[in-house]
């Protein structure tokens, strides 16, 4: 600044280079220092005196760098989308998801034949413009990601091309980087996108980019570590790429490191009392810096821990000293701050969860879906559905019956992308999975799933350190106990569910708790400047012969016998571990455990020191093993509930009259009750025969405190194992009864209240053709005529809501064909019956059709190139029937291995008092999979960019020859093409009624059905797009009148080249057969009279070619 003060402004003219870098610098150290008036001055005078457009660059990527920081991102947009205007790149207004799969295409497609290891060896980028336009499309990522989260894509994608066309830089392996992150996020292909991720770090070393150090940490860390590695392993590197931003001067990315660092430490459960001075830390640099989108962000996160650390007047509204949602809600919308916006409907949608709003949970995660694409690749998308799921589960008994299967739909797709998730990265979202699962099968009644999947939340949770997943799992399995009258083990899961908020410092949780479950939590509530001891210490100060004495036991192991006992849940298992632990710790030679089994007590296991040996599930009466222990003893603390300790039993007046004790003069017994709430669950039993007075105060104090815990296990194994035990019988006697039901010749299908399918028998494949599989879940319904469907209706609600006897209905149901067959049914109403719980249906086939057995295979498992393929043919086909004058009719499908057959028209503008004008093309892209689809997506662009040009026929398909030979180079690749044009007269009754002219490029020629009912081929020939041939050769053109009615069919080669069962082709003479036959009625009477007659020369078998045909009447 001092420099430029000293020089005089006409030194423009004279010292350009100097000014120019002095004032560059002055902006730069403006921007930097917060000094923006001086900024905005400084860079008009550059743009004023600069002489080119590179030496403009920089000062629009500082504007850009600005008004992203100030939480402009649209006016960021907008400086972005005019300089890279004028350096060539056009950025589209309105981007949908056809324009992101076509530029996805053109991307693959540009590095398709490249391996990672191609790329790392590209040349190095040296053309002063294209690397003034990277630099600026990096610049504008953030803005983008913010509020134009559509346009993101297209700036990565514009820079992965830039770099494949020019060579590498080091602003490629952002490019790269953040190409991976859609590849991860947007697209699903996690190991490329991940690897792409590596390959950018692997980049930047090569080119020692170190001021791209702190950008490229946030675009593999944020976006797509998470999918492969702990999340927890991403704070490392945040703290690591913000001490280099600081370093570097890149002031935006060290923040961005810093607020997903305040992201990331909360979502993974670190202690709030650590994370929220940690966040705040974050903040204060923020806000020296004037870096309002990252104060904003972060902001969020901050005031969330605040309200759970009980720092806000209402915990479950996300306002308070760092964040005000009605005042800063209002400011986000007018910036269209979509990141922001997401992140706090998350925030609350988290909220409202965790303290009992489900309803407001449930609004809250709808509010934040439209923003979803601004947090692209974080683990907000997956809190979100993971919480929006919870939310809805939660909140599914109070939702209107309309609304149920929506929900229910919501979970599932969630459920869907969790598992998919989960399967990269099972240490973060496994157990969020299982709890959602547990959740589920809650609401939908398979309560012995629940039962499994709770603890495998919990399990997961507990194994990967996520105290506050923990914390939610452990409330959750309790109210599930709860609402299954299990309070014993319901109270056991919310004294781990209130330990782990305590633990995670979520105070103003615990005393919600406390609140709402007083009791079952007797605890005094908990302030948020409590300072809260989590570690156990148990005092023993027992009273004997040596007087009072204290002593610390080790809490440690004793937490941790306890934390191994509550791990098992198979009875045998627990009663084996059960056995080692308190033999271990209470320093017994022989132990058992005795439990109640038909009012009679039983051994059910017995351990050994000496052989360590543990038998467990004998069920042996205690009065058959009064030569093995003290009877007596043991039936005196079943009946009284109190402990028995003899420190020399053979010499003690009490129980001197127990058999066992006359005989085998024992020397230390310990008998002890296991109970719960004042219930008894079970008794140990332990002798130790070596020494008198084995059995210590501090091993006694040992077994108390881990009595409660044994206990409760057992009373869980107990449980589970008759659980599993009924759900065995059950299992038995539905295998009965499904034997009956499934050899009788009748359907039999069980419906719910709501007519959904919940049980069908085999004999519906007999029927109707479908399997058990496909109608179970369905209504009922769905099955049935429009016209007959409110007669079933009142047919239920009768069986429902009256008592009258059934009476049969007759219904037509669609069969497997899609045909309709008659069908009689009378229904049974058994939905109070618990053990059948719906309404049996009995029906059988009243008509004498015969059934169809043509069988179609629906699916095969496609890799991941095939399903894009798929889904970028069928999002680029125009609509079959376009709203035009002339009868037209379109119909592709696609084989059992995608190919690429396309169809396309236009409509030209009519010309005064001219003739109208449309063209209709057919294509087939040779090769199958993605290459047929994206040189099937190259053409159609060519095609609507060559068409607007007004070129005959024949030039048309010489310049998409040329251009498509550009796309196609070394592949071998081609698309065969017939192009026609019809110009309809605007005379009416004028003979001819309308101008045919063909062109074609190897593809099959167009046949005319005329009024007359002749049939004529259009023989137009010539070579296929791509091989650049034809714009040699050129393309001839034919001529043809049409009259009023005549029908133009045009195919793909699919038609002529589709086999039967004797692997004979349909054939050219079968085509023109059947367009011969057909009806000129219209041209989808024509259309649909071609395919039947194809489907019935093909049979069973699956096409192995695309099929496309295009009907045009005049």
């Amino acid at each position: 600044t001092h420099g430029i003060d000293l020089l005089d402004e006409h030194r423009w003219q004279t010292d350009y280079d100097l000014m120019l870098g002095l004032h560059v610098a002055a902006v730069e150290s403006a921007y930097f220092s917060g000094n923006f008036y001086r900024m905005q001055t400084l860079s008009a005078v550059v743009l004023h005196n600069a002489r080119s457009l590179l030496d403009k660059v920089s000062i629009y990527e500082i504007r850009i760098l600005y008004y992203t920081a100030q939480n402009e991102p649209l006016k960021a947009l907008a400086v972005a989308r005019e300089v890279l205007d004028m350096l060539g790149v056009s950025l589209p207004e309105q981007a949908g998801q056809l324009q992101v799969a076509k530029s996805l295409a053109s991307t693959r497609l540009s590095h398709l034949r490249l391996s990672i290891d191609d790329l790392y060896h590209l040349p190095e980028m040296t053309d002063p413009h294209q690397l003034a336009t990277m630099r600026v499309l990096m610049r504008t990522v953030s803005a983008a990601y913010i509020a134009g989260p559509e346009l993101f894509p297209f700036i990565v994608f514009n820079m992965v091309r830039l770099s494949v066309q020019y060579g590498n830089s080091a602003l490629s392996a952002f490019g790269y980087m953040t190409y991976g992150l859609i590849l991860c996020a947007g697209v699903g292909f996690i190991d490329y996108g991940y690897n792409l991720g590596e390959f950018a770090l692997r980049l930047m070393d090569k080119f020692q980019a170190k001021d791209l150090k702190a950008k490229l940490i946030v675009a593999f860390n944020v976006p797509i570590k998470h999918w492969k590695a702990h999340i927890r392993e991403t704070l490392a590197p945040f703290q690591e790429g913000y001490q280099s931003g600081l370093e570097t001067g890149d002031i935006e990315y060290a923040c961005h490191n810093g607020m997903y660092y305040a992201n990331y430490l909360f979502a993974v459960g670190e202690p709030l009392a650590e994370v929220a001075p940690q966040q705040a830390q974050y903040l204060a640099v923020m806000k020296k810096f004037k870096q309002e989108f990252h104060l904003t962000y972060t902001q969020i996160w901050h005031q969330l821990a605040l309200n759970l650390l009980g720092q806000a007047s209402n915990p479950i509204q996300l306002t308070g000293s760092a964040f005000d949602e009605t005042a800063r809600l209002p400011e986000l919308i007018a910036t269209n701050n979509q990141t922001a916006l997401f992140c706090t409907y998350l925030a609350k949608t988290m909220l409202a969860f965790l303290f009992g709003d489900p309803a407001q949970a449930v609004a809250n995660a709808k509010l934040a879906e439209p923003h979803e694409q601004a947090v692209l690749g974080s683990i907000n998308v997956a809190e979100h559905k993971y919480y929006q799921s919870l939310a809805l589960l939660a909140h599914y008994a109070q939702a209107k019956g309309a609304d149920r299967p929506r929900y229910l739909s919501t979970v599932r797709l969630n459920q869907r992308k969790m598992r998919k998730w989960a399967k990269h990265a099972p240490m973060n979202y496994q157990h969020k999975h299982d709890l959602v699962a547990a959740e589920l099968a809650r609401v939908t009644g398979d309560m012995a799933k629940a039962f499994e999947y709770y603890d495998k939340a919990i399990a997961g949770a507990r194994a990967n350190d996520y105290t506050n997943d923990l914390a939610v799992a452990h409330e959750l399995a309790a109210r599930f106990y709860l609402s299954q009258g299990k309070t014993k083990i319901a109270h056991s899961y919310l004294l781990d569910a209130r330990h782990a908020y305590l633990r995670w410092g979520a105070t103003a949780k615990v005393n919600d708790l406390d609140q709402t479950y007083p009791d079952l939590l007797t605890r005094g509530p908990i302030g948020a400047s409590s300072t809260i001891d989590t570690t156990p210490v148990l005092n023993v100060t027992p009273t004997g012969s040596d007087g009072q004495r204290a002593s610390i036991l080790d809490v440690g192991a004793v937490i941790k016998a306890a934390q191994a006992i509550s791990g098992e849940i198979v009875l045998s298992r627990l009663l084996r571990r059960l056995m080692e632990i308190v033999i271990e710790n209470a320093g017994a030679q022989h132990g058992f455990l005795i439990l109640e089994q038909n009012d009679q007590l039983v051994i059910e296991a017995e351990s050994d020191a000496e052989s360590a040996e543990v038998k467990v599930l004998q069920a042996s009466p205690v009065t058959a093993q009064a030569d093995r222990l003290a009877v007596s003893i043991v039936y005196y603390v079943a009946r009284t509930k109190e402990s028995v300790m003899l420190d020399d039993a053979a010499r003690a007046e009490n129980f001197a009259q127990d058999s066992y004790i006359k005989t085998g003069r024992p020397k230390s017994i310990l008998c002890m009750p296991l109970t719960h709430q004042g219930e008894l669950s079970g008794i140990l039993y332990l002798e130790n025969n070596l020494t008198t007075k084995a059995f210590t105060p501090e091993r006694i104090e040992v077994l108390q405190f881990l009595s409660t815990q044994i206990a409760i296990s057992i009373e869980n194994a107990v449980l589970y194992d008759d659980l599993k035990k009924a759900e065995a019988e059950i299992r038995r006697s539905e295998e009965y009864f499904r034997a009956m039901i499934e050899n009788a010749s009748d359907v039999i299908t069980m419906l719910n209240r709501d007519g959904k399918v919940i049980y069908q028998s085999p004999a519906i494949e007999h029927i109707l053709g479908y399997k058990p599989s496909d109608i179970v879940g369905h209504n009922m319904l769905e099955f049935v005529h429009p016209d007959d469907q409110q007669a079933i209706i009142d047919s239920l609600t009768g069986l429902i809501e009256t008592e009258r006897d059934p009476a049969p209905i007759e219904f037509r149901a669609r069969d497997g064909q899609g045909q309709w067959r008659y069908v009689e049914a009378i229904g049974n109403n058994q939905l109070d019956n618990p053990s059948v719980g719906g309404i049996v249906v009995n029906a059988r086939d009243i008509t004498e059709r015969k059934q169809a057995e043509r069988e179609r295979a629906q699916f095969m498992t496609l890799q991941r190139d095939l399903a894009l393929a798929k889904d970028i043919q069928q999002s680029l086909l125009p609509s079959s029937r376009p709203d035009w004058p002339l009868d037209i009719i379109c119909y592709s499908t696609p084989a059992r291995e995608m190919g690429g057959d396309l169809y396309a028209y236009h409509h030209f503008a009519a010309e005064t008092a001219g003739p109208e004008k449309f063209a209709v093309a057919v294509g087939d892209v040779s090769g199958k999979g993605m290459p047929a689809a994206l040189l099937m997506a190259v053409t159609l662009a060519s095609f609507q960019s060559t068409i607007s040009q007004h070129v005959s026929p024949g030039q048309l398909l010489g310049r998409l020859d040329q251009t498509v030979e550009g796309y196609t180079g070394g592949t071998r690749q081609n698309c065969a093409m017939i192009y026609v044009e019809i110009s309809v007269n605007p005379t009416p009754n004028q003979r001819p009624a309308a101008i045919l002219k063909a062109a074609n490029a190897g593809c099959i020629s167009p046949i005319i059905r005329r009024q007359n009912n002749s049939v004529e081929w259009v023989e137009a020939r010539g070579m296929p797009l791509g091989a650049g041939l034809g714009g040699i050769l050129g393309y001839g053109e034919i001529t043809v009148s049409l009259e009023t009615g005549d029908l133009v069919i045009l195919t793909s080669d699919g038609v002529v080249e589709a086999q039967n069962g004797s692997k004979e082709m349909f054939g050219f003479d079968r085509l023109e057969a059947a367009v011969a036959q057909g009806p000129q009625t219209n041209a989808q009477a024509m259309l649909t009279y071609l395919i039947d007659t194809i489907n019935q020369f093909v049979g069973d078998i699956e096409p192995h070619d695309d099929l496309t045909i295009v009907v045009v009447q005049i």
